[in-house]
């Protein structure tokens, strides 16, 4: 079920990084100076959010100083990433395992992913997993779980799948972090590796109120796009969801000009509650109750319902995870 509690400071981060990140990126000039070191943490202060360009608040590393010989601004991110923790001080348990630490520097170093590359961002996470393996178990487990709610939750304003992917492949890779604390993030990497824009959508079975059976394949629209929504009757999120989708005025005149197929199927297996609900659907939507190989094969990634995607009429996944105010643009 859907935690919907925001963080505030998340949200901000874009209008509070912009100017530091357009003059780090695109400056040679003032980003590239070499002469004036990044702070050391006994002098951290007031004075280190200034150097950073960030708001006051929980100490936040400086971004570090990129050599003038660097000018292309991808590549300058590149190596913001790859020295963006260079002074942090992962054994200092009073920063290291402080939350408002954590998570402001994590989310400030996890904005730059939209500005450099892949192989920047795997190099750099590669390095900063090794430093949390080495900060030891509770290092880990809580820099690992801010991964995990910035990147991987879908209602996250941060939320991206490629960079948790990235930063989830680091984690697992680390030879410096006990293998009993990659689990939660090996499974979720795999669930995140499953049904990726551009595949085919794994197949299922599911069956419509009239009791015949169908295939998620089967049922896809062959002339435009289909909505598969999986949602849970008993979800207040997936309530939410299904209400806003039925007031959605563009949503409801595509599918009713054959534009849109929506799919709502319900994963579970409480029959009765499915059947309960059944009058709260938009009557011109395809829907049904999955066969159990939705949930024991762990085919779709549940773990934040509802889960929307959007698959094309040529049967491939062209939108993932998407939210309403994404579906609305998409609309």
């Amino acid at each position: 079920m859907s935690d919907s509690r925001k963080k505030p400071f998340i949200a901000a981060l874009p209008a509070l990084l912009g100017a530091v990140l357009a003059a780090a990126l695109l400056c040679g000039g003032c980003a590239g100076r070499s002469d004036k070191s990044v702070e050391s943490v006994g002098s951290v202060g007031s004075e280190s959010s200034e150097t950073s360009g960030l708001s006051a608040g929980p100490f936040t590393l400086p971004l570090p100083a990129v050599p003038a010989v660097i000018t292309e601004p991808r590549d300058r991110a590149d190596y913001i990433m790859e020295h963006f923790f260079d002074e942090m001080p992962f054994a200092d348990r009073r920063l290291s395992l402080d939350t408002a630490v954590v998570e402001q520097n994590m989310a400030n170093f996890l904005s730059l992913t939209a500005e450099g590359t892949a192989e920047g961002l795997e190099k750099a996470a590669s390095a900063l997993a090794d430093r949390w393996g080495e900060g030891g178990p509770e290092v880990t487990a809580l820099w690992t779980a801010t991964v995990e709610k910035y990147l991987y939750h879908p209602d996250s304003p941060m939320h991206s799948e490629d960079a948790f992917i990235a930063m989830a492949r680091a984690i697992t890779g680390s030879a410096a972090i006990a293998p009993e604390l990659k689990m939660r993030t090996a499974h979720l990497l795999k669930l995140s590796l499953r049904n990726r824009p551009g595949e085919r959508p794994a197949d299922f079975r599911f069956t419509a109120p009239d009791g015949r059976a169908h295939t998620l394949r089967g049922a896809l629209n062959p002339s435009g796009p289909t909505l598969l929504l999986l949602y849970d009757p008993d979800c207040p999120s997936c309530a939410e969801t299904l209400a806003a989708l039925r007031g959605m005025g563009a949503l409801s005149e595509a599918v009713a000009a054959g534009r849109l197929k929506v799919v709502a199927v319900y994963p579970g297996e409480d029959a009765e509650a499915w059947r309960g609900h059944l009058s709260t659907l938009d009557p011109a939507w395809t829907v049904g109750m999955a066969s159990r190989e939705v949930e024991e094969q762990e085919l779709y990634d549940l773990y934040v319902m509802p889960v929307m995607h959007l698959i094309g009429a040529d049967g491939r996944i062209s939108a993932k995870d998407i939210r309403l105010p994404q579906l609305q643009n998409l609309l």
